[in-house]
């Protein structure tokens, strides 16, 4: 399936299931996927939607989009309570394919980045605590 036909699909979809903004991202979304890859996904739920529901969705949402797609290679992200890492590489690089209220995605994208920015230096200091116990031969020793 091409790029323009995935993205038809994943808006017609999104639109349906009232999903409030739908990115594709990796390798699909930087035009470098292989027979190998998966279908990386992230989807913003509308704020009604209980956090204790979010599991549940995400399975159902796999599982439909699984069918839709004609693949198992799903990995699905719900947004809405990603990791501030996870949601900016999304927001940065990846490809926004449907957004039902540009208010929303805007408000959403401002505090994703905002919380990444406020964590970014703690990434970057295990980034490089890590390159330091790799270049010491100590990467996985745990003393």
């Amino acid at each position: 399936m091409d790029l323009g036909d995935l993205e038809r699909k994943l808006c017609r979809y999104a639109r349906e299931k009232g999903i409030e903004a739908l990115y594709l991202f990796g390798s699909t979304a930087s035009g470098k996927r292989t027979p190998l890859s998966d279908v990386d996904i992230a989807v913003l739920l509308p704020e009604d939607v209980p956090e204790d529901r979010y599991l549940e969705r995400r399975l159902e949402m796999i599982a439909e989009l699984s069918d839709l797609l004609k693949t198992d290679e799903i990995d699905l992200v719900i947004l809405n309570r990603a990791p501030p890492l996870l949601a900016h590489r999304v927001i940065t690089r990846g490809k926004l394919v449907f957004v039902r209220d540009d208010i929303r995605r805007t408000r959403f994208e401002a505090r994703a980045i905002q919380e990444y920015l406020d964590t970014k230096p703690l990434y970057e200091l295990e980034s490089r605590y890590m390159r330091e116990r790799i270049k010491e031969g100590r990467f996985g020793d745990r003393s």
